[in-house]
């Protein structure tokens, strides 16, 4: 799969500054199927995540050119793309909590947008199997990396 702000990098320690929605689901879908090797890789040899890491720099560069697209384009992307996106970046654990924020961030956006257009009866964009997902994706995350989006589960 080729997703073009990545091929126009030749740089491989330049960070991906432009990507459009486009660019972003096709590097979800990068994403999604390298946390799922990830994943698989460790049930199938008795590790845990935290057994596996990439210490190859130029596979790590590129995968957070991956990550960089996903970022990027958060607003654009749908709610289950989100969710794809948060359990694929912890999956794959490239220590960089920048990319993790940023989607802790976006749930964020979104919780306060429902409950102001629930407020306010305007027809609601997130479903309630949506957030559930979301704050199970938080808990993962506090798990991983011992933080959270207190803000969220408040709300």
């Amino acid at each position: 799969m080729q997703i073009p702000a990545i091929q126009r990098s030749a740089d491989r320690a330049m960070k991906i500054m432009s990507a459009d929605v486009e660019d972003a689901i096709l590097a979800l879908r990068v994403l999604f199927k390298i946390s799922n090797i990830v994943a698989a890789s460790s049930l199938q040899n008795g590790m845990t995540r935290d057994d596996l890491h990439v210490t190859d720099l130029s596979v790590v560069s590129r995968i957070e050119h991956v990550a960089d697209c996903v970022a990027l384009n958060l607003r654009q992307l749908s709610a289950e793309d989100l969710i794809v996106a948060a359990w694929s970046l912890n999956t794959i654990k490239l220590d960089n909590q920048e990319y993790i924020e940023a989607v802790m961030n976006e749930y964020g956006h979104r919780i306060t947008e429902f409950w102001a257009d629930k407020a306010s009866g305007a027809p609601l964009k997130l479903r309630i199997d949506d957030i559930a997902a979301m704050i199970w994706t938080v808990g993962s995350h506090r798990d991983q990396y011992g933080w959270s989006n207190l803000s969220l589960i408040n709300d």
